[in-house]
């Protein structure tokens, strides 16, 4: 994954672009169910919340060189809903100039389904 996330900032880099860029590679694709609303969507850091099994449907990555971090993990949330999964999990975010300056920075991330519904208690 490492090398796939190192291509993909590559050429987000080269190419020039200033908006945010969302890869969203399937894992698992026939776990995820129709598309639902990004609000929807829960987004954790590190790991889900250890009472709620899930089943990954997809790696995901955002990518920007200029941008704010909430505008980057927005469009990653909307992104993950139009599959259908039910959360996204944060693993990994690169910032090599700096907290959020104009360098290109990344964020990586799990798209899940839960197997028993909504994680509860993180509505």
């Amino acid at each position: 994954m490492k090398i796939l996330a190192t291509i993909m900032m590559a050429s987000t880099v080269f190419l020039g672009g200033c908006s945010p860029a969302v890869y969203y590679v399937p894992t698992n694709p026939a776990v995820a169910t129709g598309p639902r609303p990004a609000k929807e969507v829960q987004v954790f850091i590190g790991s889900a919340p250890k009472d709620c099994p899930y089943r990954e449907v997809a790696y995901v990555e955002g990518i920007a060189r200029a941008g704010s971090p909430p505008e980057t993990i927005g469009l990653m949330r909307e992104e993950v809903a139009k599959h259908g999964a039910d959360a996204m999990i944060l693993t990994e975010h690169h910032d090599p100039s700096g907290r959020y300056s104009s360098a290109t920075h990344a964020y990586t991330a799990v798209a899940v389904t839960f197997l028993h519904g909504p994680c509860p208690g993180t509505k």
